[in-house]
């Protein structure tokens, strides 16, 4: 900033004694710099006393987990240096709900002393460390509520002990550190046993690190993923009929680590979740799937973000249709079908159904008439099928996902694929449509040459009158013999068919052609062989004596001895055959 002079030309006096005001600008002459701090004069001197200063006017940066690592900082507010921030909430705030209070040279205080007087100092708040440990020359515990770590905060170099001695104190938020031993794990088991109600299968996890089996050798913080891995451990292992489960109080922010309670406990009914960190909705997405019947979430952030308490109430429901009761309100059950879950044994599937048996006959003479025709080398006979005023359109679309069996192009009838998602604009779909006898007769001859697998089709009759009207659907699969390897198509027709005394007529007619799968084309135009009537085995021929077998083969067909016996390798019987065929046949 310019200095203040009388000789400028941009200051202007007011009067006597009256400070200048600067009123115009001056940037070619303005200059700025930045000058280095400077230590007073005893400080230069005596730097011990420059220690003391600092540590009695600042305080370490709320950051992080572990000790200050830079002290002080620019001041906005000033010309630099340092400045001074005072324990605010802002300072603490975090969002897993863990605080670390640091004790400058703890270890050289004796731990149940320092400790006494420390609660005594921040009382009435209350104070349960955590874990206490000696780092080095320093002393450290964990904090699991605000209003206590904001104490401990104030505490620093106010609270003195024996000889007037100032006690610096460093609070940071911070995530606790886990060591899990075997040790460890049959504590936590021992625990749970001790908090489980084997009348109510209850079982009451509140604030599981501060009991006193566990607060003063570790910091079993359920809000840990490891911690809460032994837990649902346990209660698969041991308690898997779980009812009831209260884990309020535990700083958990995220309920990824219970993805495997529903299957831990699948008759869990009643959790509470209370006064944790859980800031929406979206953070229980993972146990939604559980049949809770009471839950609560009171104290947590998410509650205070609805317009309403019946919002608030809505939107859980919603989560758990089951639910009766919320935050310990009766809730009024939501509306749906709660259908038990159990075995239905389905009706036996049939290729075809049939609403009427003399329907049937019609149907099934007019398929094979009308089908015989179009297969054929000539489809114009099929103008006589329709009525004067039929109409006719076309879908087809490839299959998903494409294997290299159903990705044959449909060149032939995509031009003329009226697929309402595809095509746009009302004039487009009425000119896709085929209108009257003539017409269809003649855009079905331009179709590919087919032949139709009767073995591979279902036929459907849903409506039958005998003196207006039939519809029926039918699906199968066919080939096109003139096409370059004969692809295989799989078909949709639905007919509407008018009766009458002359006959039957098709008034509506609509095709939708794909290409088969590779199960349909495994499975279509295989030769059904016919039945075979059974032979009979041959009766097993008795061991007879070589001798007798010569000369009862000698006798029957006249051969001397010397030949009989050159059959000898023969069966008798076949033997036999052969040579009075031979006789035959001469």
């Amino acid at each position: 900033m310019p200095r203040y002079t009388n000789k400028g030309k941009n200051w202007k006096h007011q009067g006597h004694n009256k400070p200048a005001e600067y009123y115009d600008h001056d940037d070619q002459n303005r200059r700025v710099s930045f000058k280095q701090n400077r230590l007073d004069k005893h400080s230069r001197k005596d730097y011990r006393k420059l220690k003391d200063r600092l540590l009695n006017d600042d305080d370490f940066q709320m950051s992080g987990e572990g000790t200050s690592q830079r002290r002080g900082g620019f001041n906005r507010h000033g010309k630099g240096g340092r400045s001074f921030q005072g324990p605010g909430k802002g300072r603490l705030e975090n969002h897993t709900g863990w605080f670390r209070a640091l004790i400058i040279n703890g270890a050289s205080h004796d731990k149940s002393f320092l400790l006494a007087s420390l609660k005594n100092f921040v009382a009435p708040t209350e104070l349960i460390p955590i874990y206490y440990q000696i780092e080095e020359h320093d002393s450290f515990f964990y904090i699991d509520d605000y209003a206590a770590a904001l104490a401990v905060m104030r505490a620093d170099k106010q609270m003195t002990l024996t000889g007037d001695t100032k006690v610096f104190i460093r609070v940071s938020p911070c995530t606790p550190k886990v060591a899990l031993t075997d040790r460890l794990k049959e504590k936590i088991k021992m625990v749970m046993v001790s908090r489980y109600n084997t009348e109510t299968k209850a079982l009451d996890l509140t604030r599981f690190h501060v009991d006193p089996e566990l607060v003063e050798d570790s910091c079993c913080a359920i809000s840990r993923p490891p911690v809460m891995s032994v837990i649902l451990e346990v209660i698969g292992e041991h308690i898997p009929t779980l009812q009831a489960l209260n884990l309020d109080h535990n700083c958990m922010s995220v309920t990824e680590t219970l993805s495997s309670l529903a299957r831990r406990a699948p008759h869990l009914q009643i959790l509470y979740l209370g006064k944790n960190r859980f800031t929406g909705l979206n953070s229980l997405n993972i146990i939604k799937g559980l049949p809770l019947i009471e839950l609560n979430l009171e104290g947590n952030i998410l509650c205070r973000k609805f317009n309403s308490k019946t919002d608030y109430q809505n939107s859980v429901q919603k989560m758990f249709p089951k639910l009766v009761r919320l935050d310990g309100t009766d809730l009024t059950p939501a509306i749906g079908f709660d259908l038990e879950e159990k075995k239905v044994d389905l009706p036996e599937s049939h290729s075809s159904f049939l609403c009427s048996e003399e329907g049937r006959d019609i149907t099934l003479e007019f398929v094979k008439q009308y089908f015989g025709l179009y297969d054929g080398v000539d489809r114009s006979g099929l103008i006589n099928a329709y009525h004067d005023t039929a109409v006719f359109s076309l879908t087809t679309a490839y299959n998903t996902p494409p294997t290299p069996q159903n990705t044959t192009r449909l060149n032939d009838y995509l031009s003329h694929n009226r697929n309402l998602k595809r095509v746009n604009g009302h004039n487009r779909r009425e000119e896709l449509i085929k209108k009257g006898k003539t017409e269809i007769s003649e855009f079905l001859c331009t179709l590919p040459r087919t032949q139709h697998d009767p073995a591979s089709f279902t036929l459907d009759l849903s409506i039958f009158n005998a003196k207006l009207m039939l519809i029926f659907s039918l699906t199968g699969v066919f080939k096109e013999p003139d096409v370059k390897g004969e692809p295989h198509r799989h078909f949709y027709r639905k007919f509407v068919l008018l009766l009458s005394d002359a006959g039957v007529a098709i008034v509506n007619d609509m095709m939708h052609v794909t290409n088969a799968t590779q199960n349909q084309i495994k499975n279509c135009f295989v030769a059904v062989p016919l039945p075979v009537a059974a032979v009979p085995p041959k009766p097993p021929v008795a061991a007879i004596n070589q001798l007798e077998v010569v000369q009862s083969f000698s006798a029957q067909t006249g051969m001397n001895t010397e030949w009989s016996q050159k059959y000898e390798s023969f069966c008798f019987f076949s033997a036999c055959e052969l040579i009075f065929k031979l006789v035959l046949d001469s």
